[in-house]
């Protein structure tokens, strides 16, 4: 079974291009995904570059901590927002260039759920030398200066959690994180689960 990364063509001409909000939304993050992983035929562009936004929000929220992964991320979520104003345009290859750090991602959500007792920095740091430092083979200078960088980060576990949906006081921290490894889960099943390859110049998903 094969799935196609598509651009949404049922949007109307005159909508503006999707741009990234100063609200973060895990609820916007958590949809985008959910549509992403059910999509039976096509996983449209139009919901991967709402996926794309959030995660963008997310990398910067770890300042320090995120700024490996947050470097080359805002040059290809760019880049899929000209092609999405030019539809028509292959997305494959910027969207595989995206994937070390959706793993990136991925890997820090499933981390802080396993346990509760680690700290934002372990769990970045696990995240970051089994994804980014692996996929991009950085040398082991690289990693230790990319590292002893995360080191010097003040941001917390709690103050990730704080940055998300500060207009909604209903959502505590607690309820936050369970939604942050919901999200970790999802991201696996549409990068991991499934295996990401190309096919005939198009995206494909091959389950």
């Amino acid at each position: 079974m094969s799935k196609q990364l598509s651009f949404n063509t049922n949007q109307d001409d005159n909508d503006d291009l999707i741009t990234t909000t100063e609200v973060a939304s895990l609820d916007v993050l958590s949809t985008a995904l959910e549509v992403l992983v059910e999509s039976s035929a096509d996983m449209p562009l139009h919901d991967f570059i709402t996926m794309a936004g959030e995660i963008h929000k997310l990398l910067s929220f770890l300042g320090t901590l995120g700024g490996v992964a947050l470097k080359p991320w805002v040059v290809d979520e760019a880049s899929l927002l000209r092609l999405w104003a030019k539809v028509g345009n292959d997305s494959t290859v910027t969207v595989l260039h995206m994937v070390p750090v959706l793993l990136f991602v991925r890997t820090l959500c499933l981390e802080m759920e396993k346990s509760a007792d680690a700290t934002l920095l372990e769990c970045v740091a696990t995240a970051y030398t089994s994804t980014i430092a692996k996929q991009n083979k950085h040398a082991w200078l690289v990693q230790k200066a990319v590292l002893s960088t995360m080191q010097l980060s003040p941001v917390t576990r709690l103050d990730l959690l704080l940055m998300w949906d500060v207009e909604d006081v209903d959502q505590d921290a607690e309820f936050k994180e369970q939604r942050l490894h919901a999200i970790g889960r999802m991201l696996d099943i549409l990068v991991v689960t499934t295996k990401i390859g190309r096919c005939d110049g198009v995206m494909m998903i091959v389950i």
